[in-house]
């Protein structure tokens, strides 16, 4: 069987504050941790984007972290931007 990989996304989380984390330092012993370079915008959803499609906004299209729905006429906040990413995501892919 495969090892298993988790992958956690918690802004401004670096490896020093893990060190001080007893629960989190555990679940990662063994692992690696990578450190995030962000595109621009860096705003939560296109990062999350970026690390789930391998890809930057310009390619994905999730630039923002709210987004209008212009078949709705309609302007979402905070939103599972699953919906308009425009690249298959690691799960799709595995």
């Amino acid at each position: 069987m495969p090892d298993p990989v988790i992958l956690l996304s918690i802004p401004a989380l670096r490896e020093k504050d893990v060190l001080r984390m007893p629960n989190l330092r555990e679940l990662t012993g063994g692992g690696e941790i990578a450190e995030l370079v962000p595109s621009f915008p860096c705003v939560t959803c296109p990062v999350q984007a970026n690390m789930t499609t391998g890809k930057l906004p310009r390619d994905h299209g999730v630039v923002a972290n709210g987004f209008y729905w212009r078949d709705k006429r309609r302007v979402e906040m905070w939103t599972s931007p699953n919906d308009c990413i425009e690249r298959p995501q690691l799960w799709d892919i595995l």
